[in-house]
């Protein structure tokens, strides 16, 4: 069995299932667990595309964050010839017993492109600033759920796992026809503060929208070592299965918007970026995502 909790702050609802749904392959493709672990395993020809594309996505997020615009035009050129050699190589392997694996590969590597494309520099002078975000204070009661916690490292470039967080997130987008996601470090950081907290509570319990400062937030509790990163963003994807377009809260097939709160936020068309961490115990690992501008938002519509 598996706990998690709808992430918008509705209140704090938990349910609980033991269903898992996958999400289907599209054309942003999740970068499977086996794919990015074992880059020994590689088709032929793609062991050096994979490393180069993995190395160009991640320096361009690094010259994101440093406001270096030439650098990310480059970044984004060499992901650009990447994804093409790989689409080359995954035709030319049609009919082999390689097929299936090229295909994979060329498919995350243009994964890769995509959000490297739709990555934009983050808080660069001269940037316009975000939007002022009106919210409550945090309650007495809800800071109390953050007494201790700690401050982590505040630059989280992409690595293996949130690449793959944000490629899973990005996969039901497309399915949907919404753009991607984008990574935000201050938010994967912010998430990562939350995972002390989240395991003393022992349950998942939102944190205090103070303490969010306006981004809402998914959250899910998972025996350690359980699941996969897709698996686990797959379990709050799998409520599409419940989910009706329309305008929130009136979006469940099952009449209650908590069946699909989840998987809502991940497919919300106004949010932009997302950041996650996975915070591990002795018992269970806690995914937190938080996401900006934040979706659920009564009155409005998901897609």
């Amino acid at each position: 069995m598996l706990a998690y909790a709808p992430g918008m702050g509705r209140g704090q609802v938990t349910r609980r299932s033991s269903r898992h749904n996958a999400a289907r392959l599209g054309y942003v493709v999740l970068i499977l667990a086996n794919l990015a672990a074992a880059a020994a395993a590689a088709p032929p020809g793609f062991d050096r595309l994979w490393a180069d594309a993995t190395a160009a996505f991640k320096a361009n997020y690094a010259h994101a964050a440093s406001c270096n615009a030439a650098a990310m035009r480059s970044d984004l050129a060499k992901l650009e010839v990447a994804a093409r050699k790989a689409g080359q190589r995954a035709e030319a392997a049609r009919g082999t017993a390689a097929a299936a694996d090229a295909a994979q590969y060329a498919a995350a590597i243009d994964s890769l492109r995509l959000q490297a494309a739709a990555q934009p520099r983050t808080g660069c002078p001269g940037d316009p600033p975000p939007p002022p975000c009106p919210y409550r204070p945090a309650t007495r009661g809800e800071c109390a759920l953050l007494t201790g916690s700690t401050r982590g490292v505040r630059f989280t470039p992409p690595d293996d796992i949130t690449t793959r967080l944000l490629a899973a997130h990005n996969q039901a987008r497309a399915e949907v026809g919404v753009g991607p996601l984008v990574w935000d470090r201050d938010l994967a950081a912010a998430a990562a503060d939350y995972g002390p907290a989240l395991s003393r509570i022992g349950r998942p319990v939102h944190g205090p929208r103070g303490g969010r400062n306006c981004p809402h937030e998914n959250l899910l509790q998972s025996p350690r070592g359980g699941r996969t990163p897709e698996q686990m963003v797959g379990l709050w994807t799998s409520e599409k299965r419940f989910f009706q377009p329309g305008i929130f809260p009136n979006v469940s097939r099952s009449g209650n918007w908590a069946d699909v709160a989840h998987y809502t936020q991940v497919v919300w068309r106004a949010t932009t970026r997302v950041g996650c961490a996975i915070y591990s115990d002795e018992t269970n690992d806690w995914l937190i995502c938080r996401y900006a501008a934040p979706g659920n938002i009564d009155g409005r519509p998901v897609l």
